[in-house]
């Protein structure tokens, strides 16, 4: 229960100011702020607040001072109108965690979701982050479907994603599914919406990588598949069965030998009839993908924050990293032409709690012969994969219906489906814990001779949590980012323990 006492706020301790110094918040970050930042609020009214176990809400920030009366000390929650406040401070190299875990886009259009009863939840050390979970209701019980946006570690990197829910029905005309953080990170959804696609009988809808959905058709499986040092792995590859095969173990990396750090597979198919066509990848990250990314994230030690900042804030910048996630981290695709391999697309990352399955578009015209030969290339231990096949997509044009949520309420009872309409900005922001169950009306069924696919659309993204503490090692960070294939050099001495 809260004080009847008159609040009265302590002035920011010597300590606060002197221990690590105190840096301000931009304004347009305050909508980020999470319980583990320590504050001094100034007011227009020039009154200050030392504040902890800080909630940023829409309208208000909302946290706790200590206030005196004689000798007695007591904790009480105040609550601090955002137009009334005229800056806000930060003690600087914040040592657990992120004082900021994410920077949105404005405070007046983020909305943080109060976990239930528990707002300050600190993730179990052994958690891997990745991006949010999607629960879908398949008429008895919610099962996990979706892994989204993988990889949109912080506002300038968000991207759109579209996942097939495989578990999905619609129950009484209801689609019922559940946003779930069940992360050590802070996720920022911006939409979550569903395509309805009806399609031919007997074709597969799959997303693109520019999230569109395609209709596959004609698809087969290859007729040979070798890892690139030479292992028969076409029976882990030939159907859609959950076996998966993961390529070499890490630990045989030779480090004298710049190839050894790749891995992947090349697939001989028969030749489509079609000189366009349509490559089908169902595959997974594994576990280190996430634990090497957040390495990476823990080589800006305190400056972390900041170098958010100016990844969200320079085009240049976003580009040169997109380039490098997808020069070290994506699924490079290449068909043999002529008398060499031509690299032809790059698949992003799945996440590593679910197999994903993306098409990618292949130009066949070059190909002579009755045959195609495919190559995929990974960074080595990053990457598993369950069934790969080639077709054609179909000529017949698919009915897709945009569905959005008639309800999403989240663990306060509060209605968020406005916020997760469209790609606008006005993200739903999601501490560990948090959830948001959404309710979508079902379209009438598809008409005879057609089937139903159901896609999950997506954009956002999310902030791991990782100890930000010490100086930043950027000459670490330069190699990494400028070197071709140094990530990978890096990862393996992680792997060893050569490296802290």
């Amino acid at each position: 229960m809260r004080s009847q006492r008159r609040p009265v706020a302590a002035l920011c301790s010597v300590a606060f100011l002197a221990s690590c110094g105190a840096k301000e918040i931009p304004r347009e970050d305050w909508g980020a702020i999470t319980p583990d930042a320590e504050l001094r609020v100034t007011t227009v009214s020039g009154a200050e607040h030392e504040m902890t176990r800080v909630t940023a809400f829409t309208d208000r920030l909302e946290g706790a001072v200590e206030v005196r009366e004689g000798a007695l000390v007591d904790s009480v929650t105040i609550r601090i109108p955002l137009d009334s406040i005229d800056f806000v401070e930060t003690r600087s190299g914040n040592a657990a965690w992120p004082v900021l875990t994410a920077l949105a886009a404005t405070a007046t259009t983020i909305m943080i979701i109060n976990a239930r009863g528990k707002s300050d939840v600190e993730p179990p050390p052994t958690a891997v982050g990745s991006c949010p979970f999607i629960y879908s209701f398949d008429g008895n019980e919610y099962r996990l479907d979706s892994e989204t946006f993988a990889g949109a570690i912080t506002r300038g990197l968000a991207r759109t994603d579209l996942d097939n829910l495989e578990q999905l029905r619609a129950v009484d005309g209801l689609y019922r599914m559940r946003l779930a953080n069940e992360r050590p990170e802070t996720q920022h959804t911006d939409e979550l919406t569903l395509r309805v696609v009806d399609h031919p009988a007997g074709t597969t809808v799959l997303p693109d990588r520019d999230g569109e959905p395609r209709v596959l058709v004609d698809a087969t499986g290859p007729r040979a598949a070798t890892g690139l040092r030479g292992a028969d792995v076409l029976a882990q590859v030939m159907a859609q069965d959950d076996v998966f095969w993961q390529g070499d173990p890490v630990f045989t990396i030779d480090e004298t030998d710049p190839s050894s750090f790749r891995d992947g597979v090349e697939l001989i198919f028969p030749r489509p009839a079609s000189d366009r066509g349509l490559l089908s990848v169902r595959a997974q990250n594994t576990t280190l993908a996430p634990f090497v990314l957040e390495r990476f994230l823990e080589l800006f030690g305190e400056d972390l924050t900041e170098w958010y900042r100016r990844v969200d804030r320079d085009p240049a910048l976003q580009s040169e990293l997109k380039e490098w996630i997808r020069r070290e981290g994506m699924l490079h695709v290449s068909v043999w032409v002529g008398d060499g391999w031509v690299r032809q697309a790059a698949l992003p990352d799945v996440g590593p709690h679910l197999p994903k399955s993306q098409v990618a578009e292949l130009d066949l015209a070059g190909v002579e012969g009755d045959v195609v030969r495919v190559r995929l290339e990974v960074p080595r231990g990053l990457w598993s994969f369950d069934h790969i096949g080639l077709g054609t997509e179909s000529t017949a044009s698919p009915v897709v219906t945009e569905v959005r949520a008639m309800e999403a309420f989240d663990g306060e009872g509060r209605d968020v489906a406005p916020r997760l309409m469209e790609t606008d900005g006005s993200h739903v922001t999601a501490l560990p814990g948090h959830t948001v169950d959404l309710v979508f009306q079902a379209p009438p069924d598809p008409p005879a001779g057609n089937e139903r696919t159901v896609l999950a659309r997506t954009h956002g993204f999310y902030h791991i949590w990782v100890e930000q503490s010490g100086t930043a090692q950027l000459d670490q960070v330069e190699r990494i980012l400028r070197e071709p294939g140094y990530v990978n050099r890096y990862m393996l001495e992680l792997f060893r323990g050569t490296i802290q």
